[in-house]
């Protein structure tokens, strides 16, 4: 068993911000499950080694945690230290080289903020995020796009945690897919990313933008975790609504009735609530058409 007096005086010792059994519905975009064990608040990438290497030592279990966008969390909680990387957001002009910028930007710096960073500073190439929920970190971890624009397509390279020591990873070693990346497959921790960009103006990225953002428009309000499943041969939010299920609920949990691969909390959903809506509306999509969904959402503790 852990000695977790010890492993906060640790964390208290380094200067990392911590705090004891706070709950995911306030830790994730969705705002279901239960507690984690610690958490730890790191507010520069130093304190960030250090917490990752401090729950390391006292062989912790260790989640790390972005915006808790595309995240499921258990109504039992995590037992274990989550180490957040929402401090983790530094941002800046790394170099400039024939017409590319590259900004480096760290795991815990919203998309929102890379947006209005590059808007600010007149650099394009990176409009495709804005609006998309989520840090730069899980954007990495989850190659997240839309519109067919994704990270791999601006990607340079990527600095990761690994086993205590810092690594470089060009953009070839990320292995970037849909929806998929290296770092879904090893125990890396994404810390920064260095994205390769272009000068522009900043009306022009503005423009692109608004368009995007009208795009999305058919995406729901409320709380969610984003797109659930993987696009196939067919849109999945197509091939649920086709099923007839938009408006399906399970407890306090349902699929939107704006776009069916969205489920959306009402304020009263469990954990178990989605993920029994999932389970359901993925037999029912099998039984009816064959296509097999796949999540791209993250669980994270134990589900019955």
């Amino acid at each position: 068993m852990t000695d977790r007096k010890e492993l906060e005086k640790d964390f208290t010792k380094n200067g990392v911000n911590f705090a004891r059994a706070e709950s995911f519905s306030r830790l994730t975009t969705i705002g279901t499950g239960g507690g984690a064990d610690i958490i730890a608040r790191p507010q520069n990438v130093i304190e960030f080694i250090k917490a990752a290497e401090i729950s390391q030592k006292h062989g912790e279990r260790t989640l790390f945690l972005g915006g808790g966008s595309n995240v499921l969390a258990s109504d039992d909680g995590f037992r274990g230290v989550v180490v957040s990387t929402r401090g983790v957001s530094e941002i800046y002009v790394e170099r400039e080289n024939g017409g590319n910028v590259f900004v480096r930007a760290f795991a815990g710096v919203t998309l929102g903020a890379l947006s209005s960073f590059c808007v600010r500073e007149g650099i394009g190439g990176a409009e495709f995020l804005s609006g998309i929920p989520g840090t730069v970190g899980g954007a990495a971890v989850m190659n997240a796009g839309c519109f067919g624009n994704s990270v791999k397509d601006v990607l340079e390279s990527v600095f990761v945690l690994n086993d205590g020591k810092m690594e470089l990873f060009s953009a070839e070693e990320c292995s970037l897919g849909y929806r998929s990346s290296a770092f879904q497959t090893n125990k890396c921790v994404v810390v920064s990313v260095l994205f390769k960009l272009k000068r522009t103006f900043a009306e022009r990225i503005v423009k692109k933008i608004a368009i995007y953002t009208a795009l999305r428009s058919d995406q729901p309000k409320g709380k969610s975790m984003g797109s659930v499943f993987r696009n196939g041969a067919f849109p999945a939010g197509k091939v649920i609504e086709a099923c007839g299920l938009k408006g399906m609920r399970v407890g306090g949990a349902f699929v939107s009735e704006k776009h069916a691969n969205f489920i959306i909390n009402d304020g009263t959903a469990s954990s178990a609530d989605v993920r029994d809506l999932i389970r359901t509306v993925k037999t029912i999509v099998k039984e009816r058409t064959g296509v097999t969904l796949e999540e791209e959402i993250k669980y994270v503790g134990e589900f019955k």
